[in-house]
């Protein structure tokens, strides 16, 4: 089965393919929010409005070999 790293904010997850396309069907699907912070009036607003991007940016295909390599290469050490 093939895999692919879904990024999520500023985190990257590995799945199976069929997995991030559902992940990347459902944010096609969600509506997008926004919390702004106005300074002038030092007040706060929240926005919830339709998600209009035409890709999704956060899937990536990765190979077999790739992920048993990284696999085996485990969690990083510390510099």
């Amino acid at each position: 089965m093939g895999k692919a790293i879904v990024r999520v904010g500023y985190t990257d997850y590995v799945m199976d393919v069929k997995d991030a396309v559902a992940v990347g069907e459902m944010f096609a699907k969600a509506e997008k929010y926004e919390h702004k912070y106005h300074t002038g009036n030092q007040t706060t607003s929240h926005h919830v409005f339709d998600n209009t991007d035409q890709e999704l940016r956060t899937v990536r295909l990765i190979s077999d070999d790739f992920y048993r390599m990284a696999k085996l290469a485990g969690r990083p050490t510390a510099p």
